[in-house]
């Protein structure tokens, strides 16, 4: 990209220093607009390359939330289970204690609804990341779509 730049600024000055060397005046006008229309197409590419690349860093970072609600919804599900009473005696059936049976078994219970709202106050978190960065998707296919008809107008 930094190429792309130092290439445009050394085609941009060599017009610029061509059109002075000219000495008809006429051409001159010309030769400025001509500057001014090829500055512009490459300011128009350098935009369209960064609006493409914020695009593939949204999209990357939209899969990874995508993959975490996967993930943290597989949790819920299996916590959802091991809030049942079938999934509370599995999970104490081999405890000794001298506790009560119904003391571990609202101990566990507690435990399990604290964990479970933690992951439902991170899933809304999740979506809430997911909505605003597919809403930046959405503004940036917009920006690429504006440079690129400008681009195919203006060559």
């Amino acid at each position: 990209m930094l190429k792309q730049f130092f290439l445009a600024s050394v085609l941009t000055t060599m017009v610029g220093v061509e059109a002075l060397a000219q000495s008809n005046e006429n051409r001159l006008p010309e030769a400025c607009e001509n500057n001014s229309s090829k500055q512009h197409l490459v300011s128009d590419r350098e935009m369209l390359a960064r609006a493409e690349q914020r695009s593939e860093t949204l999209w990357a970072k939209l899969f990874e939330i995508q993959l975490q609600e996967l993930d943290l919804q597989a949790r819920l599900d299996d916590l959802d289970y091991r809030l049942t009473p079938d999934g509370i005696r599995q999970a104490l059936a081999f405890v000794g204690s001298v506790r009560p049976m119904d003391e571990l078994r609202d101990a566990l219970r507690t435990k399990l609804e604290g964990e479970r709202s933690r992951m439902n106050s991170l899933m809304e978190h999740l979506t809430s990341a997911r909505q605003r960065i597919e809403e930046s998707i959405s503004r940036t296919d917009e920006e690429i779509d504006r440079l690129r008809v400008r681009l195919s107008a203006d060559q």
